[in-house]
């Protein structure tokens, strides 16, 4: 892929993307929440969970498989109990590089066995083929000013696709249906794509390749459609658009005060 002048200025090292004093859509899905939670999540990142590390080993396994390799180590067996092992368990730590990823022998298995299982699926291996993996893009938003920053998994060199890597314990269309309505991916595929036509890389479709995080890995590919696009890009506008009155006012409010009435969800 030959970049343009407009994306060469747009594109930033891995290591420089949460250093970007910038907008990004995860911060936006924290301020519908609340303005107090969205100035909370600036200053305290969420914490580490297992299903993080499993979704930070696939991503590096299935886009970024050179380091994958580079960086993660499976631990020995050892036992830190005797004093060999504990000497054979410090030498081991003192061989590791600063950014290390340290796995149990059944953690690399799984991921192994997914991306096997990523790999028989002929039309994700057409998306993940060739292109560039994580992607910092930044730019500033036309309607209020702010400085934005996106980071998408995969873009396509020799297709107009943003492709989304996500994992699921079920990734079937109703499920996984319920998880994009559940954690905002059509407001997540609206602000990626508006980024890459701020950024001067025009319009693409945007994929998501979902991949099952237990027995037997099963993987299925989905493109949001067009209503839901324009829902998550009303969604995101209008939150960027109260963010920029807090910030204008110095005012982040959490939950009203008064008593307000609630109703179940139809779904009840």
């Amino acid at each position: 892929m030959q970049l343009s002048r407009h994306y060469r200025e747009c594109l930033f090292v891995m290591n420089d993307y949460r250093a970007i004093d910038a907008v990004n859509v995860h911060s936006l899905m924290l301020f519908e929440r609340s303005p107090a939670h969205y100035m909370y999540g600036k200053t305290h990142p969420n914490e580490s969970t297992p299903a993080k590390q499993l979704g930070t080993l696939i991503h590096l396994a299935v886009l970024e498989l050179p380091e994958y390799n580079r960086r993660v180590v499976v631990a020995p067996a050892i036992d830190k109990r005797t004093k060999e092992g504990k000497a054979l368990f410090s030498a081991f730590n003192d061989s590791l590089l600063p950014d290390s990823l340290v796995v149990t022998q059944a953690q690399h298995e799984i991921v192994s066995d997914i991306r096997t299982e990523l790999n028989k699926n002929t039309y994700a291996q057409i998306l993940l083929n060739s292109g560039e993996s994580e992607v910092t893009l930044t730019w500033t938003d036309d309607d209020t000013g702010l400085r934005c920053k996106a980071r998408p998994d995969w873009l396509c060199n020799n297709l107009d696709v943003i492709v989304d890597l996500k994992t699921a314990n079920d990734a079937s269309a109703a499920s996984f249906a319920k998880s994009a309505a559940k954690y905002k991916y059509h407001m997540q595929a609206a602000f990626y794509l508006d980024a890459l036509k701020a950024c001067g890389l025009g319009d693409r479709a945007f994929i998501h390749i979902v991949t099952e995080t237990e027995p037997p890995y099963g993987v299925a590919l989905y493109q949001l459609d067009d209503d839901a696009i324009e829902r998550g890009r009303e969604r995101y506008k209008t939150a960027m658009r109260k963010l920029k009155h807090c910030m204008k006012t110095k005012d982040f409010p959490s939950y009203p005060m008064e008593i307000q009435p609630l109703s179940l969800p139809p779904w009840c």
